[in-house]
């Protein structure tokens, strides 16, 4: 008998190699995040097969990215810090080097009431007060945003309201609770206290004088938080505290809203993990993910490493994105009259000679000034100073750790506690950067950018500086001045204001 054996073909098949789903990484709602799939499992016998291939995505946030244009939302409520004021307008700084205008119509509906009756000299016995007296440079708030805009100089301009109207809109009394903390506006000064505008439907509100401070005007905010309630269907009552910026901490819940819990609230946070950019963590109990972005740490020159996993930390919220609400808190409480009002060390346009790289960070390569300040040149402007094709490694090669750098202050941001700067030569070397650059009596060059009707004259370009020259001043000749000529002046007067 003759055994045959099997034949095989020569070669052989190539073996394929599962490999496992690609993480794709994108930047949704402030945070970096990766979709992690699922395996796939077979339908029992009581399931139909239709749908069960379908993929199901589960968002993970890897990274905690600061506030942008991007990600920043129309309707969304985010804390800010007061970083200009005039007559007529709230300057805020927002996290990400944000700024935001609120007009004066914008604080309260009282206080656009008793400015009214303030134009128009009504005599009602309360006391008005602008908006340079009601606020102070470095004083948390926390508003709306209302529209997000171009102007017409082409940048991205952000309007926001701190009316409780429209802050609180959403919110409704039935879901009030003792301790919840907010902003209410002084709608009404009585004998024994406050009646109060929260903007939230169906709440009464009364503040005792004992439990407030004192000279309070109508339309002015401050922070309350809930003493007492009396609930019913239709509507609720409650007494409250006015509260400083740095007793705003509430309480660990067991079944949060956290609608309820606002901008500006001090909250408990657990670290749970060190990221590349920050720290991710949880507050109430674990029951909401929350990220802390590297610029705001307590300290300015702080590094996530500097944080232990597991440890407790008082936090403050800056912002809930309004999907996915992934929570963005603060570790810099502000809660020193010091920090609220702190002076910048450094003004616009000064130079600085040696700025030390401290680290690649968020936004930019992240400088340390005078061996204690902190400073940011944003990859935005680094890559101004290439035109064309350029390897940005290489780029990035020149801000290795510790080098030093000339560059230039071109703002403070006091909500990210960092200064602006720019290595860009052309700007580091401009004499006339700022308006202190300019003294009056000096004879200049200048550019003339464009007719002024109003003045019957020109607007005129020096340096960084605009500036305009009147009807009265121009040189009579008969000849009108042609755009972009450069022409001898002399300087009359500085108007910093």
């Amino acid at each position: 008998m003759v055994i045959v054996e099997k034949s095989f073909p020569r070669g052989g098949i190539a073996t394929t190699e599962s490999k496992p789903d690609e993480l794709k990484e994108n930047i949704v709602f402030g945070a970096v995040q990766t979709k992690a799939k699922k395996q796939k499992r077979k339908p029992t016998e009581d399931e139909f097969e239709v749908g069960v291939d379908e993929e199901n995505d589960q968002i993970q946030a890897v990274s905690a990215e600061l506030l942008s244009y991007d990600t920043i939302q129309d309707g969304m409520n985010i804390m800010g810090v007061v970083k200009a004021i005039d007559q007529l307008y709230l300057n805020i700084s927002l996290p990400g080097r944000i700024t935001a205008r609120v007009s004066a119509l914008e604080i309260s509906d009282a206080y656009t009431k008793s400015t009214r009756e303030f134009l128009e000299q009504v005599d009602n016995g309360n006391t008005f007060k602008p908006l340079t007296d009601l606020y102070t440079v470095g004083q948390i708030v926390y508003g709306r945003v209302q529209e997000i805009k171009q102007n017409e100089h082409g940048r991205m301009q952000i309007l926001m309201s701190l009316r409780p109207s429209e802050v609180h809109a959403e919110l409704v009394h039935t879901n009030v609770k003792k301790g919840f903390v907010f902003n209410g506006a002084i709608e009404e000064v009585q004998e024994h206290g406050y009646i109060i505008e929260t903007g939230i439907k169906g709440l009464r509100t009364f503040v005792p004088l004992e439990k407030s401070q004192a000279d309070h005007v109508v339309g002015e905010l401050i922070f309350l938080r809930v003493e007492k309630l009396t609930a019913d269907k239709t509507a609720s009552t409650c007494i409250c505290k006015e509260v400083k910026p740095e007793n705003m901490k509430i309480k660990n819940q067991t079944e949060p809203n956290i609608d309820y819990i606002l901008p500006s609230t001090i909250v408990q946070f657990s670290v749970t993990n060190q990221l590349k950019d920050g720290l991710q963590g949880t507050i109430m109990n674990e029951a909401f993910t929350a990220y802390i972005n590297e610029h705001q740490l307590i300290e300015p020159l702080a590094l996530p490493e500097d944080y232990e996993i597991n440890s407790t930390i008082n936090a403050r919220v800056l912002y809930i994105m309004p999907l996915t609400k992934l929570v963005y808190l603060t570790l810099n409480l502000r809660t020193s009259t010091e920090e609220q009002s702190f002076e910048p060390q450094y003004k616009r346009g000064d130079i600085i000679e040696a700025a030390r790289v401290h680290h690649l960070g968020t936004g930019g390569v992240i400088l340390v000034l005078d061996n204690k300040f902190k400073g940011v040149l944003s990859y935005r402007s680094i890559k101004s100073n290439y035109k064309g094709n350029y390897d940005q490694d290489e780029v990035l090669v020149k801000y290795a750790k510790k080098t030093k750098h000339k560059v230039r202050v071109l703002d403070y941001d006091p909500m990210d506690s960092l200064y602006i700067c720019t290595d860009n030569a052309n700007t580091v070397n401009e004499k006339v950067f700022a308006l202190d650059d300019l003294k009056p009596g000096e004879f200049i060059t200048a550019v003339v950018k464009e007719r002024d009707l109003r003045v019957g004259g020109y607007t005129m370009q020096v340096g960084r500086v605009k500036g305009i020259i009147e009807k009265l001043y121009l040189a009579p000749v008969p000849k009108t001045l042609e755009i972009n000529s450069k022409v001898r002046c002399r300087v009359l007067a500085v108007n910093t204001e």
